[in-house]
């Protein structure tokens, strides 16, 4: 059976964003059976995720964030009330005796660790020591190791983030090509788009790439709609549509709504 099509990078809130029931609409309108709820860099209280879980129950999963501060027990708090993920800064360290406290409560609990940075921060020591720590944590890279439309460099820049790939827990998200190149987008950004997606196939394979729309911010860019057909229609070009469902939908199913089959 084929995977269901799942955006595996959205962002959703009352103070930051927009409140799910938008959500839905793109989802519906695009043929999206569901979504990963990631708290933005701001936020630290779930509570509005929590509430999205309840409300659509097996549609959302969602990955949480918590206070710098924290020694591993808010961690533990939002999984006991649904979350299946923490996001993470790739340097995060946090104080006390264990600074490496929240990675180990994921590791502990099952979590998937989502993680952002720029690819400075994903080649660090600091993000290095927590690939060697958590061998079996699986650990994913947000925005193709770091892309930024306003600085986007050659493929060739990328190589030090996509050598990760040399780790086997190491997994990274894809998303459309407006986050890579400035709209409205041209010929060559998208065969520049579609360079870096080679690279990331490359290097990741199909069953450790998945696709994040990073809905709503795609809006003002490339718009919902595009920021999947473009991404979904290079990978057809590329590998057999049941490998473009593990992209789209399988390897998202399989890290983050485990807990809800």
């Amino acid at each position: 059976m084929t995977a269901p099509l799942i955006d595996a990078h959205v962002h959703v809130g009352l103070d930051r964003y927009e409140p799910i029931e938008l959500l839905c609409a793109h989802l519906d309108l695009t043929g999206v059976s569901g979504a990963v709820l990631v708290q933005h860099h701001a936020q630290t209280d779930n509570t509005y995720l929590v509430e999205c879980l309840n409300r659509f129950p097996h549609r959302f999963s969602a990955i949480m964030r918590v206070p710098l501060d924290d020694d591993g027990r808010a961690v533990h708090h939002w999984a006991a009330q649904g979350c299946t993920g923490l996001r993470q800064r790739a340097r995060s360290r946090c104080p006390g005796a264990d600074p490496l406290g929240q990675w180990r409560a994921a590791a502990d609990l099952g979590l998937p660790v989502s993680v952002y940075g720029t690819p400075t921060d994903f080649v660090s020591a600091d993000f290095a020591e927590v690939i060697a720590t958590f061998p079996d944590l699986p650990i994913v890279l947000e925005h193709l190791g770091g892309a930024d439309p306003g600085a986007r460099p050659p493929a060739s820049a990328f190589a030090p983030v996509f050598a990760l790939a040399r780790h086997p827990h190491v997994l990274m998200k894809v998303p459309g090509f407006g986050e890579l190149a400035p709209p409205p987008l041209t010929s060559e950004d998208h065969a520049a788009a579609e360079g870096l997606l080679d690279a990331a196939l490359n290097a990741f394979g199909p069953d450790r790439l998945l696709w994040g729309s990073d809905w709503p911010l795609c809006c003002g860019r490339e718009g919902y709609r595009a920021a999947l057909d473009a991404p979904r229609a290079a990978l057809r070009r590329r590998l057999p549509e049941s490998r473009v469902a593990t992209i789209c939908g399988g390897n998202a199913q399989r890290l983050w709504f485990r807990a809800l089959e």
